[in-house]
């Protein structure tokens, strides 16, 4: 799936079309993707906070980092146990 700077917190769902009564199914949430450097090298870096500080420039992989929806399943059976 595309990956965009912001797209974090996107839900990642599957749709079947070869079955008619198919349902998309959800699969977990999207919360970071990696990106690559003009270099070929795949980095995973802190925002620079200083203004003098050289920054690169980077591209989207278009692959991400998901939170699978039986973890998420998990945490939300935490949660409503804690109230």
């Amino acid at each position: 799936m595309a990956c965009f700077p912001g797209s974090s917190g996107s839900p990642i769902v599957m749709h079947d079309p070869k079955y008619f009564a198919s349902m998309p199914r959800f699969l977990g949430i999207l919360y970071a993707g990696p990106q690559i450097n003009n270099e070929g090298q795949v980095l995973v870096s802190k925002i620079p906070t200083s203004t003098n500080k050289q920054v690169s420039v980077l591209t989207m992989m278009h692959s991400g980092y998901a939170i699978k929806a039986n973890v998420l399943q998990e945490l939300l059976i935490e949660l409503e146990q804690q109230n």
